[in-house]
């Protein structure tokens, strides 16, 4: 059922046990207010007797009164404020309070009253009451355009009781009346949980029969010393009248219950929400095993609804069931076979609801196995001999919905002997399943077949290859993918290559194709392919180094001969850059290489002859009658002549007399012998030019194996008095023909050296005698 909202409306009121068939419209038959909660209530009439009279009420009386009671649990101020549920201005409440020694036989004056008409006395609404704010003495006011609806409120003490009358002398339409104040009013509910909350009843025709009494339980929280009645209406409840004591033919609409404190006349008003819903019942579906697709169902324990049921009849049909046919109802219910189906039932509820539903007859999920996933090939991935696997793995490839089915594994059709999760054959092997169900129906058996995948089939396992370090620099780099072919010719084969037999069967830490080696070295493959299983294979390699000639080695020869080229002993065959095949051959000059057969290597060793450096006579320093030689290139050690015959180890020559002579070195290879002309100068000081033939003229002839060689004199004035001209190296004491007279002049001797391009200077003097 439905959950009705909060009560809108918590009232505590109480009605004194006599006056059950009476409203409280006059004093003995007073509510009773507890605690400070809101009022809302409808007043008619004035009762049997008239109460209030025009000398103790602000000149009025009773027209459509209510009595309350109250009784002071705190001291304190007490107002209240009285609100018409219609706002109409014409609509006029008045109230008076009596207190707190009054009793209903003897009422007495009222300590507050308000007989003041809203309209008359053209106020802005039609609120009334007791308020704070009101001055001290405003105790009173009214009839009619008198007062302001307001009086003064009440300053009350703990356990004083007082009455207060309200009346509706005009208009109609109840009130709320909203307490306000620190005073408090006595509550026997105060610190007591009670549900309040009720959930709807739910009612399928407006004849249906309900026991409220089948609510009391909850209602009361098992609070003791509080009983609880029923009525159909707001009012009955507030003046316990009409009450419902036995099953009841309910409407939709609302019923109130009344929880009364059974130690005072506090009580409290609550909601019972009556909709009118029809019967919707579920459309169950019952489930059990089946054997040979027919299971045995207990249709009584359908469910259908949540409310009470009478009773339910089972029938094949739905026009059976709609029409009740008699004697074709299910009549072994608890016990129905059947295959699964749809049935139709007719249920009947306590409240004497009745409707027509589905009961859907189904069996348990089976387990059935696909007999094309009973095969499974597996490969020896590691090459150890065995195949490991596990067994939940191989469930989640029988099936992707086990439909909450278990699957065990046996090693024998007895199903005596379970086989681990982690389980290894070595051999095509059957295995048998059991598939026990979630619901306790009978396991289901089968068999799956395991066997042992074929491995990729080489040209051969093994290969060894022999590899030469050609160029001696300790090492070859191989690319391993070269020697594939030796294995396979298969371009859809994968490969991989690793260090050891270990990584390979285990596919871990591959190496790259290419590899450098410096000594023999194995190296293992593991081929793949979608359709086979993986295969190893070992490739070998012999690492090997060819001989160098030790007696090959660059040589310089004289230009314009030749040398023998001997390779020397010890090798297996010579491969000559010339064609020859021979140990030896003659060459000259120019490079050659020879390819070194041995150890099933070869080594390409290369030759270089290149011709002999001729030396150059880079100077000749003449100092004096001394001429040094120097020498550059060639072949030391050197040797030395001036005469081209007689060598010496020494490029210094002593004594050279004057003249032009020439040096001849040649180097220790004998190849060519160089020459350098020189001169050794005659440095002459004097000149008589009388024609005895000694001493005539001043002749430096000698330099003319120099470059721009200047010969200039000049007298002692420094006028120059002769100048060489066109390789003329002679002075014969003249100046332009005319001779000079006798006396000492100053020459200069300039020239460049041939090989250095350094300029040489002579000064001297000489002395000139003309007789």
């Amino acid at each position: 059922m439905k959950k009705l909202f909060t009560l809108f409306l918590i009232l505590f009121l109480f009605l004194k046990a006599f006056a059950q068939n009476k409203q409280a419209n006059d004093c003995v038959n007073y509510i009773q207010v507890c605690d400070n909660s809101n009022i809302t209530l409808n007043p008619f009439g004035i009762g049997d007797l008239q109460e209030i009279t025009l000398d103790n009420a602000c000149f009025s009386n009773e027209h459509n009164s209510l009595w309350l009671k109250i009784d002071i649990k705190t001291s304190g101020t007490l107002g209240f404020e009285l609100i018409p549920s219609n706002s109409d201005i014409q609509v006029d409440y008045d109230f008076w309070v009596f207190g707190p020694d009054a009793t209903c036989g003897n009422i007495g004056s009222s300590i507050r009253c308000s007989t003041t008409n809203p309209k008359a006395a053209k106020l802005s609404d039609n609120h009334t009451g007791l308020r704070d704010s009101e001055p001290t003495g405003d105790f009173y006011e009214g009839p009619g355009v008198k007062g302001d609806d307001w009086i003064k409120s009440l300053d009350v003490k703990a356990g004083e009781s007082y009455f207060i009358v309200i009346d509706r002398p005009v208009g109609e339409d109840g009130f709320t009346l909203n307490w306000t104040g620190t005073a408090t009013l006595q509550n026997p509910f105060e610190n007591k949980i009670f549900n309040t909350i009720v959930d709807d009843v739910i009612v399928c025709n407006e004849n249906s029969v309900f026991d409220f009494s089948t609510l009391s339980s909850k209602i009361l929280n098992s609070n003791i010393d509080f009983s609880i009645i029923y009525y159909s209406n707001y009012d009955d409840a507030n003046y316990k009248q009409n009450e419902i004591t036995s099953p009841y033919n309910i409407k939709t609409q609302k019923y109130y219950y009344r929880i009364q404190s059974e130690k005072s006349e506090c009580y409290k008003v609550g909601e019972i929400n009556v909709v009118s819903q029809p019967l919707i019942l579920d459309k169950p579906t019952l489930t059990v095993c089946q054997t040979n697709n027919l299971g045995t169902f207990n249709l009584n324990i359908a469910q259908f609804t949540q409310e009470p049921i009478d009773k339910v009849r089972f029938y094949e049909t739905a026009f059976l069931a709609q029409n009740e046919t008699a004697n074709t109802e299910i009549q072994t219910p608890q016990n129905y076979q059947s295959g699964e189906k749809k049935i139709f039932a007719v249920v009947t509820t306590k409240a004497g609801c009745k409707a027509i539903t589905e009961l859907n007859l189904k069996f348990f999920s089976n387990f059935n196995f696909d007999k094309t996933k009973n095969k499974f090939k597996n490969c020896d991935e590691k090459l150890s001999g065995t195949i490991s696997i596990k067994f939940s793995d191989i469930t989640s490839q029988i099936s992707s919905d086990l439909k909450g089915f278990t699957l065990e594994y046996y090693s024998d059709p007895a199903h005596l002997h379970l086989l681990p999760n982690d389980w290894s054959y070595s051999q095509n092997t059957t295995v048998f399943v059991k598939a026990i169900s979630p619901t306790g129906c009978a396991p289901v058996f089968s068999e799956i077949f395991f066997e042992v995948g074929d491995r990729i089939n080489l040209i051969k396992n093994t290969f060894t290859a022999d590899i030469c370090d050609n160029e001696l620099d300790g090492r070859v780099t191989v690319e391993l993918n070269d020697y594939i072919p030796q294995f396979t010719t298969d371009n859809k084969v994968n490969f991989q290559f690793f260090t050891s037999d270990s990584d390979a069967r285990n596919n871990v830490n591959p190496i790259s194709s290419a590899q450098n080696i410096s000594l023999n070295k194995t190296f293992f493959i593991r081929f793949e392919d979608t359709t086979e299983c993986p295969q190893i294979a070992e490739l070998n390699f012999n690492f090997k180094q060819p001989k160098t000639s030790s007696l090959l080695n660059d040589v310089k020869i004289c230009p314009q001969s030749s040398i023998i080229l001997d390779a020397g002993f010890g090798f297996d065959g010579f491969l000559w850059n010339t064609g020859e095949t021979t140990q030896s051959i003659t060459a000259t000059i120019g490079d050659y290489y020879v390819d070194l057969f041995s150890n099933g290597c070869v080594y390409r060793q290369n030759i270089k002859i290149s011709a002999a450096e001729i030396q150059k006579i880079t100077s000749i320093l003449v100092s004096g009658n001394t001429a040094t030689i120097n020498v550059f290139g060639g072949t030391p050690p050197y040797f030395y002549s001036i005469d081209g015959v007689h060598y010496q180890n020494s490029n210094i020559f002593t004594n050279v007399p004057r003249g032009i002579h020439t040096a001849f070195v040649k180097s220790i290879d004998n190849c060519e012998i160089v020459t350098k002309e020189f001169v050794i100068i005659n440095l002459v000081n004097i000149i008589t030019p009388n024609g005895d033939g000694q001493n005539d003229v001043l002749d430096y002839s000698d330099l003319k194996i120099k470059n721009d060689v200047s010969i200039e004199i000049f007298d002692r004035s420094g006028r120059l008095v002769f100048k060489n001209l066109d390789k003329n190296y002679i002075w014969d004491g003249k100046s332009n023909g005319r001779n000079l007279p006798t006396g000492n002049y100053w020459y200069v001797l300039k020239w460049i050296e041939p090989d250095t391009q350094v300029p040489v200077i002579y000064n001297n003097w000489v002395l000139l005698k003309n007789r």
